[in-house]
């Protein structure tokens, strides 16, 4: 804050740079005028104007240099002359002169403040003096009131000019000095106003600067119709020029004039009502009443160019589709009523009470992803970002520049300002690690030291950030067996199987494949837009239900596709789906079965000793524990050991 201070002598120059000192958010510079100079009174204006040039936020000033510049000036001027207190120092001072003295003048210029009849009495009692007060209203009067209405044996207390006049006539004189409580409350009230117009100019730049710049047209129109506050976008849309006066210019008849016209007379908000404004162009429009003690005073209209509405609206979708991961697929969207496929769905809530690891096991093509998502939305995270890498498509480098980001220059080829790795972008939410067994083993390493320490560090940084990322692995391969060929490592296999998902094949699920059916139909009718409904006839759906599918649910759900891209007729047979399956897939024989060319192995000679073996080896590979044998398979410990039962 700039304070300028006027000031007349010396003392009233001291006293406030004491008073400044404790205002360390002020600066105060000083301007002396001298009243025993001629050009006095020209010099202090002078001053004035020159301190509000140069942006000084207050002037303080006291007696006829107040008076002079205060009605002058746009900057405050703070008065800091006499008070009734200081007049009474004044007459104390007289008094105790050791003078005999009667007669006392207060004199100082018109409109300061002084004692009135009642209180002069009083001073007159305890003085024991006989208090005049002569009040001049120009300098000349001054002068003249000095040398004919004074009594040379009394004594002139007043202001500094005056006191001045008193020392060139002879005239015994007391200076009222401005006390410092005075001083003190005027250089407060100087701050307080300082700070008050320099809150309302923040207030007013700020309403300045969003009209000014806001991307939306904004107007106030009074009960007349007559636009009182535009901004520039106002401006432009309504048609008139940039440049001109336009507050207190009537809206001209058209859809714009109505509708506000209807706002006035309903009493009602109105928005998103789309018109065309004077100049042509199509806006959307909102009306909002101003109220005053329940009575519309006026409107505040808001409004947009159509074009840019659409522009922003494709940009929203653009950026919500893409740069802003997340899980689309819910537990819900897991088609299926089988005893395992239930099991699964239980599981995927049961996981998404907690944070921990999970480690998804399933064939090429069951469906991992969508289960892993289907986690991630029944937990607390799903709100929070998922990202999802597959580890067997990228090399070493790039898969770790990928996961823990990288700074400025730490490879040639570096983005400029470096890049964030998905478990910064995924910091609160989860990332899901698809073919886990393919990871490098030095990638595995700086895995498993994010599981363990919850930090990642940039490739080329030397800073640890803390991240909160939920891990979600899976993998098509058996981990325990990636573990004994020493490509993965152990500890992390250990970490990331907290909690445990077995996806069953659609060939361990065959009840399923009609409701899939069912649901791929009606995926691709409105995903290709046709008219017709095509369907299967019961023929077909049984010959699905025994084909083996290699491939899983996503070859059954390409074959279904295919079913619509071939155009065939709206009720579907076998012959058709043997046809379209001899296409589809190259191991078929001419009739559309499985052509298979080798040979049992000679321990299994039927379904059951094949199950029976299957159970077998999965004890085995768990060394025995059925317990995690059965939740491999995917069966009750119960099947377990009924199938063991049948190999004694």
């Amino acid at each position: 804050m700039k304070i300028a201070v006027i000031s007349p002598y010396h003392k009233f120059e001291e006293q406030i740079r004491g008073i400044a000192a404790g205002f360390p958010e002020a600066t105060v510079d000083f301007y002396y005028a001298d009243s025993t100079i001629d050009g006095y009174f020209e010099r202090a204006i002078d001053y004035a104007y020159k301190v509000e040039k140069e942006g000084y936020d207050a002037i303080i000033a006291r007696g006829t240099v107040y008076r002079a510049i205060s009605q002058k000036m746009n900057t405050p001027v703070i008065y800091a002359g006499e008070t009734l207190y200081d007049i009474i120092e004044a007459l104390h001072k007289v008094k105790t002169s050791g003078n005999e003295i009667r007669q006392v003048y207060l004199f100082d210029l018109e409109g300061s403040p002084k004692p009135d009849s009642n209180f002069v009495e009083i001073l007159n009692r305890i003085f024991h003096i006989e208090l005049n007060i002569l009040t001049y209203s120009s300098l000349e009067e001054c002068k003249e009131i000095l040398l004919n209405q004074v009594d040379r044996d009394g004594i002139v207390i007043a202001g500094y000019f005056s006191v001045t006049l008193c020392e060139e006539y002879g005239i015994e004189n007391v200076l009222i000095e401005s006390g410092y409580n005075t001083l003190y409350e005027a250089f407060q009230e100087a701050m307080k106003i300082v700070k008050i117009r320099k809150y309302e100019m923040l207030e007013r730049n700020k309403i300045k600067t969003i009209l000014d710049f806001a991307y939306e047209g904004i107007v106030y129109i009074n009960r007349d119709m007559e636009a009182e506050i535009l901004n520039p976008m106002a401006k432009r849309l309504l048609g008139f020029e940039e440049n001109g006066v336009y507050e207190g210019k009537c809206l001209e008849d058209g859809e714009l004039k109505k509708l506000c016209q209807k706002a006035i007379s309903e009493g009602e908000i109105i928005t998103e009502e789309i018109l065309t404004a004077n100049n042509g162009t199509k806006i959307m429009c909102n009306v909002i009443p101003v109220l005053t003690s329940d009575e519309i005073k006026g409107l505040t209209v808001t409004f947009k160019e159509i074009t840019k509405v659409i522009q922003m609206e494709k940009k929203i979708r653009r950026e919500l589709t893409s740069n802003v991961p997340g899980a689309k697929y819910f537990v819900e969207d897991i088609i299926g009523e089988s005893d395992r496929i239930r099991a699964c769905k239980k599981l995927v809530k049961q996981f998404g009470k907690y944070n921990s690891s999970v480690l998804i096991y399933g064939q090429t093509g069951t469906g991992k992803e969508l289960f892993a998502q289907s986690i991630h939305n029944e937990s607390t995270r799903k709100n929070e970002p998922f990202f999802a890498i597959n580890c067997a498509t990228l090399p070493e480098q790039l898969l770790e520049s990928e996961l823990f980001g990288y700074t400025e220059g730490s490879f040639t080829g570096a983005k400029k300002g470096g890049k964030p790795g998905l478990f910064e972008l995924a910091h609160g939410g989860t990332l899901y690690l698809d073919e886990i067994a393919e990871m490098p083993m030095a990638s595995q390493s700086k895995l498993l030291r994010v599981l363990q320490e919850g930090e990642i560090r940039r490739i080329g940084d030397d800073k640890m950030l803390p991240v909160d990322v939920r891990i979600i692995a899976s993998s098509h391969k058996n981990l325990y067996e990636q573990i004994k060929d020493n490509n993965f490592r152990e500890d992390l296999f250990y970490r990331l199987n907290v909690m445990s998902l077995t996806i069953p094949s659609l060939n361990d699920r065959r009840e399923d494949i009609p409701y899939l059916i069912k649901h791929f139909l009606k995926l691709y009718k409105e995903r290709f837009e046709v008219e017709r409904t095509i369907e299967l006839d019961s023929g077909a759906i049984e010959f699905l239900m025994n084909y083996k599918w290699r491939g899983n649910v996503r070859q059954l759900q390409n074959f279904i596709e295919r079913v619509y891209v071939y155009d065939l007729s709206d009720k579907v047979d076998v012959q058709q789906v043997r046809g379209l399956l001899r296409e589809f897939d190259m191991l078929l024989d001419a009739d559309g079965d499985l052509a298979y060319k080798g040979e049992l192995p000679a321990k299994v000679k039927n379904l059951n000793d094949a199950t029976t073996q299957i159970v077998k080896e999965a004890v085995d590979l768990f060394d025995g524990n059925r317990t995690r044998a059965a939740s491999y398979l995917g069966v009750s410990r119960t099947y377990i050991w009924r199938k063991l039962k049948e190999l004694e």
